[in-house]
């Protein structure tokens, strides 16, 4: 029964349109992501902007590791997650892979702005120190 909904959805013409309707709604929040990302967090680390896909590879730089970054961000309820996974070379790339479609639009400006509050309070430390 399940086989016979699902090709009946495909043959409709269903599938296609849903398809399209994500695919506008996943590229305003790449847009919106990457935007914010350039605009606030420039400084802070480079990416590129993903010709597809559901999340960009930042690279921090080298002032920075992620392992300061995930331990400052906790205080702004910031999970960065599992980091390290994305170096089991150890060839210290200093990047990470964050994913920007499960957020809508609020999320991905509050998700941003916990991100420009780590950065800059791990930049007075820095300061602090030198």
């Amino acid at each position: 029964m399940l086989e016979l909904t699902f090709a009946e959805f495909i043959k409709s013409g269903d599938l296609d349109r849903h398809i399209r309707k994500l695919m506008k709604i996943y590229l305003q929040r790449r847009d919106l992501f990457c935007k914010l990302l350039k605009e606030e967090l420039g400084g802070y680390f480079q990416f590129n902007i993903p010709k597809g896909g559901m999340a960009i590879w930042g690279y921090l730089n080298k002032e920075y590791s992620w392992y300061e970054v995930s331990k400052e961000a906790r205080k702004y309820q910031l999970e960065i997650g599992e980091w390290q996974r994305y170096d089991l070379a150890n060839k210290k790339h200093n990047a990470i892979r964050i994913g920007f479609s499960s957020y809508n639009e609020e999320e991905i400006k509050l998700l941003v702005d916990k991100l420009k509050q780590t950065f800059k309070s791990i930049k007075k430390v820095l300061i602090k120190h030198f």
